[in-house]
């Protein structure tokens, strides 16, 4: 089942700050959550590089990557792979710079714990997508099982409503 989770799905978390992102994007560099401003941003939580749901998913945010900048929005894809893992995976999809594919591998799912969302069966996170505000509230939450992709055009519908909560002295700080 894709769409919005019910937020009894996610006890608490609906209008509250995001848990802390401190991660290691593709290129071994840090990225921090708290350190993007300005703008929506998408924490969206993938099970593994190189499987076909996966993969499906990152290359659509690829091609969608116009769209999402135009926005603007911040995109944090998390998996629980290895840096040189996420390395190889972003070479091979053409991912643009600025997506950031972030490894949470060690501690191993500390990042997917923090967001409620790391299966302890298959060490992966589940397929979940965060939409936080540019004050990095979280403002939507959105599942797919573990065979079936998002839907990235009602992703991007909600970024762009996002965005557009914006104010003018926000705005500044873009």
């Amino acid at each position: 089942m894709s769409g919005e989770l019910d937020p009894a799905g996610f006890p608490g978390m609906h209008g509250q700050p995001a848990p802390v992102v401190h991660l290691r994007n593709q290129y071994g560099e840090t990225v921090e959550l708290s350190r993007l401003s300005g703008a929506p941003v998408l924490v969206m939580f993938y099970p593994f590089a190189f499987s076909r749901v996966c993969t499906s998913e990152v290359e659509a945010v690829v091609s969608a990557w116009p769209q999402l900048c135009a926005i603007p929005a911040e995109v944090l894809a998390v998996s629980c792979d290895s840096v040189h893992t996420l390395r190889a995976f972003a070479a091979e999809h053409a991912v643009p710079d600025g997506l950031h594919l972030l490894s949470d591998f060690w501690p191993h799912g500390a990042t997917a714990r923090s967001f409620g969302v790391f299966n302890t069966t298959t060490g992966a996170p589940l397929r979940t997508s965060f939409l936080l505000d540019a004050e990095h509230r979280i403002r939507h939450i959105i599942a797919a099982e573990l065979r079936q992709a998002r839907s990235l055009p009602e992703t991007i519908a909600q970024l762009e409503r996002l965005a557009a909560e914006i104010t003018p002295e926000m705005d500044e700080f873009r």
